[in-house]
């Protein structure tokens, strides 16, 4: 709009700056209400609540000073007068004519759009994406992580070509971290729940390097600094809340050690989930929840499903890699970090971009083609179990963006190594996934560590804090427990849930019961009849499934 224009424009003509104060006119006659300039230098808006708030400029003895006010403030007279404390000069009879007059620098004042939280978002219908700045609206970044773009995206690019391509491992990791935004554009439409990736292995692996990576395509990859890149040093809740209104930037923590969390379950289902529980403030109201979509990744020396009850919903939610080599060196190391430590930030934002270009018909297309032809690899591969089709969900989001960011940067990822990379992933989980096996195989070791504690005869009298008995058969031994005994093997072992373990085992024929239920009623010493959880566990070399 041209000056003439919002002249035109001004809702209070009457009111008016000169060079030597603000003035009032009435009837042609002019009055100059004070000799302090003031008025508005710029008015921000937060897209996402509407919130308007101004910065508001005066003259105190002759210096510049500024602050920040709501239009509440400076629109209402009673809100104004209150601001004599600042060294404004309001007072009774000119506080209505200045209200006046900061409504008419509204007119004027340069218009400024902010965001504060990050990923894809609408505006006035309109799909945009938030980083430092914003695709679909002229908007900036006003919040905690440190994201605005820093160095030469040419030197990071350079650093791409130089290091990272040709070994799958970093290939990989940058394939993850830039999942986070094809999760949240077409997440919710694919009902894709937020993915989450830990690295884990001995400390020399690279596995921190690989993580800042990662994060460097969006923003400062490092913890020194409130970023995209925390610590496990916080309460659960601390971390949850990093989290909030995320969704398509993705977000990292490092050392799973430094938790003082001892079970993650909990903290594994709000993240995958993408909202946590709701909550009261102290006027008893519900506190509006923030949820988010995208991937999270993080590390240690230790698993984090191995740090969750067993239970295949954790299984499932949790892409883990283990014990692999990163990083070629630590000199490797050395010259990612020296690199994405001063140039970061620029090519998440570019890809967001790319992806909006290609659309999500595209983007859906791409997808689904992608999941059959993984199905069939992993079904060639011998890689099928209950859960299969969920995995193959969150991996082919993985490898559709690889596919897209090779494209889009002209480059070739060697996508059939990182394939055997994610295979070899797979296996390892389904080992654990299966709860007939893995429960089998605790079993085993429970029953050596207790074996006092099973009678072979049935004669409990002088067995110490007895558990079941013991029956020796032809090509297996059985496992007769009372059911409450059981339970407490189940909790022991991590187990989240007999009935689920149960059910596992009666599916694989590891369970001796009767046809609609879990247990088969066993005669006692004293000859009574009662139900039990009764075991069969090959010996010999006979294959482990039962019949």
């Amino acid at each position: 709009m041209n000056k003439q224009n919002k002249a035109n424009n001004i809702p209070y003509p009457s009111v008016y700056l000169k060079s030597d104060g603000i003035y009032f006119k009435s009837e042609g006659e002019e009055r100059r209400i004070t000799t302090q300039k003031m008025g508005l230098s710029y008015i921000k808006t937060d897209i996402e609540s509407n919130i308007k708030e101004s910065l508001l400029y005066y003259f105190d003895n002759g210096v510049k000073k500024e602050t920040t006010m709501d239009r509440s403030e400076y629109l209402n007279p009673t809100n104004l007068i209150a601001k004599q404390n600042i060294g404004l000069d309001v007072m009774r009879d000119n506080v209505n004519s200045l209200s006046q007059h900061f409504r008419n620098e509204e007119e004027r004042a340069q218009r400024i759009n902010i965001h504060k939280t990050l990923g894809f978002g609408k505006y006035e219908d309109t799909e945009i994406y938030k980083l430092y700045k914003c695709i679909g609206i002229d908007s900036t970044y006003e919040g905690d992580k440190e994201i605005k773009p820093k160095g030469s995206r040419e030197t990071y690019i350079k650093m791409i070509k130089e290091d990272i391509l040709g070994y799958p491992q970093l290939e990989l990791i940058l394939s993850i971290g830039l999942s986070a935004v094809v999760l949240g554009y077409v997440g919710e439409e694919l009902s894709l729940d937020t993915q989450i990736v830990h690295l884990y292995g001995n400390s020399t692996t690279g596995k921190s390097t690989a993580l800042k990576l990662a994060i460097s395509l969006f923003g400062y990859p490092d913890v020194k600094k409130s970023g995209l890149f925390s610590t496990y040093n916080a309460t659960e809740n601390a971390l949850i809340k990093q989290l909030e209104g995320i969704k398509g930037v993705p977000f990292a923590f490092d050392e799973i050690s430094m938790s003082k969390t001892k079970n993650f379950t909990d903290m594994i289902y709000k993240i995958s989930n993408g909202v946590d529980k709701a909550r009261l403030n102290k006027n008893s109201e519900q506190v509006k929840k923030e949820p988010w979509l995208t991937t999270i990744m993080s590390n240690g020396e230790k698993s984090l499903v191995g740090s969750a009850n067993k239970n295949a919903g954790i299984h499932v939610r949790v892409l883990e890699f283990e014990s692999i080599m990163w990083t070629k060196s630590s000199e490797h190391s050395e010259r990612i970090n020296s690199v994405i430590l001063d140039n970061y930030g620029h090519l998440g934002f570019e890809f967001a971009e790319y992806l909006m270009d290609l659309g999500k018909d595209y983007i859906y297309e791409e997808y689904y083609k992608i999941k059959l032809k993984l199905k069939s690899i992993f079904e060639k591969n011998n890689i099928k179990d209950n859960f299969i089709d969920r995995r193959i969900n969150k991996i082919s989001i993985i490898i559709l963006t690889m596919q897209l960011f090779e494209k889009m940067m002209t480059i070739t990822i060697d996508k059939n190594k990182i394939l055997r990379l994610i295979i070899g992933a797979e296996r390892e989980s389904i080992k654990q996934r299966n709860f007939d096996k893995s429960f089998i195989k605790y079993f085993k070791e429970y029953v050596s560590s207790n074996k006092v504690r099973f009678s072979k005869d049935k004669k409990i009298d002088n067995v110490r804090d007895y558990i079941g008995n013991i029956k020796i058969k032809d090509k297996y031994l059985e496992f007769e427990i009372l059911p409450e005994k059981f339970k407490e093997i189940v909790k022991e072992g991590g187990f989240e849930d007999d009935k689920v373990v149960l059910k596992e085992l009666k599916k694989s024929g590891y369970l001796e019961c009767e046809k609609d239920r879990y247990t088969r009623k066993r005669k006692t010493q004293a000859g009574i009849k009662i139900p039990l959880i009764v075991i069969k566990i090959p010996t010999g070399n006979k294959k482990n499934k039962v019949s």
